[in-house]
């Protein structure tokens, strides 16, 4: 994250530039836990309203697809192997193994092995 303003309908203005190494994401984030229209009973019904209540789903809609398209592209079954792979990406922030066919990370596999080790001198 990184402060930007808006030059133009178009246009966004970084407030520093990133490094050549990182990616540059633009992305609309439309409130999903509240309503930015809220109607009354006996209000006048305006379509400005009815614009914005509509809009909001709609773009809460959208960007939903987007994220969903975007673990599809990261997260997928191979068809050959049926095994699960990750485009070549890392799966990180994993608890240690509880059950036999848990996963396990790599420093529980290493504390286990040195353990190992350990009990083998």
């Amino acid at each position: 994250d990184t402060a930007y303003t808006y030059v133009n309908d178009t246009t966004v203005l970084l407030a520093a530039a990133p490094a050549s190494s990182l990616r540059v994401e633009v992305r609309r984030v439309t409130p999903l836990a509240a309503r930015l229209v809220d109607y009354t009973d006996g209000s006048t019904l305006v379509a400005a309203d009815l614009d914005t209540s509509s809009l909001q789903s709609l773009y809460n809609e959208q960007e939903l697809k987007d994220t969903l398209e975007n673990l599809q592209a990261l997260l997928s079954i191979d068809p050959i192997t049926n095994l699960t792979t990750l485009a070549g990406g890392r799966i990180t922030n994993v608890g240690n193994p509880v059950n036999n066919q848990d996963a396990a990370t790599k420093s529980f596999v290493n504390l286990a092995f040195t353990r190992d080790l350990g009990s083998l001198a």
